[in-house]
């Protein structure tokens, strides 16, 4: 049996991965739209299989996929209850400029 040992960097890739693949083959445009991809991106990542999302993230060996929100900092001081709608907010306004 063979064990694969994922770094903290492709977990978090496969993580990711994993879910806008999942959530592509659910609501496209939905996931497009949260993800924040690229049409012709979800195209590519819907035509991957298991496989490929999986050496995608063995070569990607210490390269971060998808970078952290630009407003994290500002989302992680705030009190909890309201991280879920200023962080809508914050998305929202980000996407507008």
């Amino acid at each position: 049996m063979c064990h694969l040992q994922l770094s903290n960097v492709q977990t978090t890739n496969l993580y990711q991965l994993q879910a806008i693949s999942h959530g592509l083959l659910q609501d496209r445009v939905s996931t497009i739209s949260h993800f924040h991809l690229a049409v012709e991106l979800s195209d590519r990542l819907m035509s991957l299989n298991a496989g490929q999302l999986w050496a995608l993230v063995a070569h990607a060996v210490h390269h971060i996929l998808f970078p952290p929100r630009p407003d994290l900092m500002d989302l992680i001081k705030l009190p909890l209850p309201l991280i879920g709608a200023l962080g809508t907010v914050h998305s929202t306004a980000t996407r507008a400029h």
